[in-house]
This record gives structure tokens, C-alpha cells and sequence, in this order.
């Protein structure tokens, strides 16, 4: 039986680049090199029309431990659908270099893409960068330091690394409490992250954990924020991420909190379409205008 159909034409085709370098790191202790690598989405409505997009940089989460790029590729392709570029970012973690190397991995990518947006079909003044747990810290780090010499490298250094609006999941802006960990949280950590992160005992050094911690670095030229918490995190403590929002609405900046009822740390209640859907709607108010 023979049949012809006319597919209503909803959504772009989208293409999926993994494995791109970014940055090369030379580790001087282990005596080898560290290549930084993202994956990159796009929509890809046409092979001869390259046009730009605006680009959404994503931070996976792992306690500073792990980074792994493809790790939420399936979720971030929505996205993709709807018109955006994606970027998901490799950063180097504490078993490889200790702090700030982290945040200075994500300035230098953003700096990169920035570089390379003609290659990568993006608009550099169109990019909101999102992440969660530890990629948030950093996505938030990086959102509020963006413009500045702050964590700033020698990498792209021509170029600007302002953003214009940050998304975190259940986000470290804090690091005051880290004193406050329950006893049997702590005993779930040889080491706890913040002090493989820094390899020093952070929660005896006051300075350190204001250089650590996003809120120190709220100011009158920061982008609008959206947060996401569960309510039952045991992990990353709810006062954690709600202090960074509260210093930002008293700084007189925009953000809005969700606070995501019955979810725990990295649960799956925050792939769901709810979550998409406001994402969606931030994204579009920054990055559609």
C-alpha cells in the first residue's frame, strides 16, 4: 500500500558537534596536558544559511569532582528545538587543578565562543549560561564577574566575557555554612568538595570563602538570574543558593526562585517539562529580544 504524507514542518533539524577543544592545559605536577572539550548544539534549518542564534553555555554539576559535557545532552536538545545553541562546557576539576582554575576554564570558554561565533553560527551578545550544583556556582561566578578582570585569564583577552542572564539548579552561592554541615553529612565525605576544591580547611578561612562565594560579587551591572531548589536538597542546603537570590534582590537586581516541591539534590523533578517551560520562557526574554 502506497501512501503520501505532507509532515507539517514544527521544529529545525538539529546537529550535534562533540569533542571541540576550547582550551589546552598544561598540568607542570603530572607533566601532561589537559584538554578542555565541549559539545556543541545547534539548529540546523539549512547547510548553505549559517545563521546566528543565540547561544545557551550549560555547567554540569559532579562537586567540583567531575565534568562530564555529555552528560545531559538528551535534555539540553529542547532547547535546541526552540531555536537555541548550546554549548555544554567542560571545566577542569579539583583532581586536576585547584581553585580558580575552574571558574577561569568557564570565562576562557565564554571568551572562545565569543571568539569563534561566526565559525559556530552564534550572536556574541545573545548568551545566558546555566548549570547545576557545582555548575551553577560557576555559572553564577561567572555571570557576576562577567566584564571584569576577576578570574580573567590571558586567553581571548580582547574579548568580553559578559552574559546576559544565568540559570541555577540548586546553586552554591554561599559558601558561609559550610560550618553547618550535619554530622552525617560529613560523614558521608573523606573530604568534603569545598576542601578538595581549595585543598585547604575552608571553613576556617573566612577570606577564602568570601573569594568562593558567588554573593561576594553582586553588584549594580549584573544580568537578570533564575534559581531552581529542591525543597528536600540534603545535599546543597536550600539557605545555600537562597542567600545569593536575596542579596541580589537587595542589590536591586531581577531573579525569581523556584522552589521545586518534593525534589532532593540533582532529582529528576528538574528535567521535567515544568522546569523546561520556565527555562524556556527566561531564555527567550533574555536572549529573544
Amino acid at each position: 500500500m502506497e501512501h503520501t504524507i505532507k509532515p507539517e514542518v514544527r521544529r529545525p533539524e538539529v546537529a550535534l558537534y562533540t569533542d571541540i577543544v576550547y582550551k589546552n592545559d598544561w598540568n607542570g605536577f603530572r607533566q601532561h596536558n589537559c584538554p578542555l572539550t565541549l559539545n556543541f548544539l545547534r539548529p540546523f534549518y539549512n547547510q548553505w544559511d549559517w545563521k546566528k542564534v543565540p547561544l545557551i553555555i550549560w555547567l554540569e554539576g559532579g562537586a567540583w569532582r567531575s565534568s562530564p559535557p555529555a552528560r545531559r545532552i538528551p535534555e539540553l536538545s529542547f532547547y535546541a528545538y526552540h531555536g537555541y545553541a548550546v554549548a555544554s562546557v567542560q571545566y577542569r576539576v579539583s583532581s586536576q587543578s585547584l581553585w580558580p582554575a575552574q571558574i577561569e576554564d568557564v570565562k576562557d570558554a565564554i571568551r572562545f565562543l565569543k571568539t569563534h561565533h561566526e565559525h559556530f553560527g552564534i550572536d556574541p551578545d545573545r548568551i545566558v549560561i546555566a548549570g547545576e550544583s557545582a555548575g551553577a556556582h560557576l555559572a553564577a561566578l561567572a555571570a557576576l564577574t562577567g566584564g571584569t578582570d576577576t578570574f580573567r585569564t590571558d586567553e581571548w583577552k580582547d574579548v568580553d566575557d559578559k552574559v546576559q542572564g544565568a540559570v541555577c539548579w540548586y546553586c552554591p552561592g554561599t559558601f558561609s555554612y559550610v560550618n553547618e554541615r550535619g554530622e552525617k553529612e560529613k560523614q558521608n565525605y573523606v573530604a568534603t568538595p569545598e576542601k578538595l576544591l581549595v585543598n585547604k580547611n575552608i571553613q576556617e578561612m573566612p577570606e577564602l570563602i568570601k573569594e568562593v562565594s558567588p554573593e561576594t560579587y553582586v553588584n549594580d551591572q549584573m544580568p537578570p538570574f533564575l534559581f531552581f531548589h529542591g525543597n528536600r536538597d540534603n545535599l546543597v542546603p536550600v539557605k545555600w543558593s537562597k542567600s545569593l537570590y536575596d542579596k541580589i534582590i537587595e542589590k536591586g537586581g531581577e531573579a525569581n526562585y523556584y522552589y521545586i516541591d518534593g525534589a532532593g539534590h540533582a532529582s529528576i523533578e528538574f528535567t521535567q517539562t515544568e522546569v523546561q517551560e520556565i527555562m524556556l520562557v527566561f531564555f527567550d526574554k533574555q536572549l529573544k529580544k
